[in-house]
């Protein structure tokens, strides 16, 4: 029994101990996310609710939803045994499962953590707009649609499609879909190359965002717009220049500057892209009287020269046209079918070839 009775009084003083110093079995913070509850679904702005609880006191409670920025709760009450709340914007994060978080810090400087999972499901709100659509102008070695696309809602939008087209011979004619990402409240650039497609002059150029209704959107009042595109500014509008007949300017009933393409040493072609033999022997008609230019849009970016020299008449020669630029204009007096060479390059014979038509000057 005199065992027994030590023990006793041992309890009794480790009692007495621990009740002599107080906080001394205080245990470190805690924190409870109330509201919304573990799997809810939310929409719109929440209240995230909660408890906190710490003996040195509760001094900060902060949310966040994945890994975004942590926000301080718009409110707490009491100091040891909190509860507090946070409104927090779903809008900014996609539909579907996230993990909403807490933490707590105490005077000690010791923090807590608790998460749940929510389902985010809010009403799609995306508005994809044009904000700006050009193409390029004059001579260019390529030639490109430059797309500006706004998007003035959110979530943002993936795959969006671009679809291009260009006004050629009484019909809108594909030039090319592009796919791209635009962010919430973002915008995206789209440079879209059609030179493999591209007609030799000017024309009406168009663009339609989504145009097979992939994208769900609040509105789609602005997701088309319509520009100008030209190879060569001169040119006729929305017609190409085709070999033998080309669009012309001045008045067609009278003698007529055509516009004809260097694309390289002793050739030249009236259209831009495709396959084509860059050495072999290429056509250009025109008719007596008339005048011609020649545009160098030469892949080799070198000056290149149409020159007919040391033969019978006619002799002409553009003199060196640097890349990308145009000829002083040439008028021909006389028919025939006349040869031509760069003098810059006369290591290739002569097989370009300007077919002038009899024609009353």
């Amino acid at each position: 029994m005199a065992a027994w009775g030590r023990l006793e009084a041992l309890v009794a003083l480790s009692l007495f101990m621990v009740a002599a110093m107080p906080g001394a079995l205080a245990l470190g913070p805690s924190i409870a996310i109330t509201a919304p509850l573990d799997g809810a679904n939310v929409e719109g702005v929440v209240q995230v609710q909660g408890t906190a609880h710490s003996e040195a006191g509760v001094t900060i409670v902060q949310v966040r939803i994945d890994e975004g920025t942590w926000s301080g709760a718009d409110s707490i009450s009491g100091t040891t045994d909190v509860t507090w709340s946070k409104a927090v914007d779903t809008s900014t994060s996609p539909n579907g499962a996230h993990t909403l978080s807490a933490r707590a810090r105490d005077d000690g400087g010791e923090i807590v953590e608790t998460s749940i999972q929510i389902v985010v499901s809010n009403a799609v709100s995306t508005d994809l707009r044009v904000a700006a659509f050009t193409g390029d102008t004059g001579i260019a070695g390529k030639t490109t649609l430059h797309l500006t696309v706004a998007n003035d809602g959110s979530p943002g939008a993936s795959g969006v499609v671009a679809r291009f087209t260009f006004f050629y011979d009484g019909q809108w004619r594909p030039i090319a879909d592009a796919t791209f990402d635009v962010a919430a409240s973002g915008t995206a650039q789209v440079d879209q190359d059609w030179t493999a497609v591209t007609k030799v002059g000017r024309f009406d150029v168009r663009v339609a965002l989504d145009p097979d209704g992939a994208v769900a959107e609040t509105s789609e009042a602005n997701n088309g717009a319509q520009s100008t595109a030209a190879f060569w500014t001169d040119a006729v509008q929305g017609e190409e220049l085709t070999d033998p007949v080309y669009p012309t300017l001045p008045n067609p009933a009278g003698p007529v500057t055509h516009y004809v393409l260097m694309l390289g040493p002793l050739v030249t072609r009236n259209v831009v892209g495709g396959e084509f033999d860059v050495y072999g022997p290429h056509r250009a008609t025109i008719r007596q009287g008339d005048s011609v230019v020649w545009l160098n849009v030469a892949p080799d970016l070198l000056a290149h020269t149409a020159t007919r020299l040391n033969v019978d008449t006619p002799q002409f020669d553009t003199g060196p046209v640097a890349t990308l630029q145009a000829s002083a204009p040439i008028r021909l007096t006389e028919s025939g079918t006349f040869l031509y060479y760069c003098k810059l390059h006369l290591g290739y014979p002569p097989t370009a070839i300007l077919e002038v038509l009899p024609s009353a000057m």
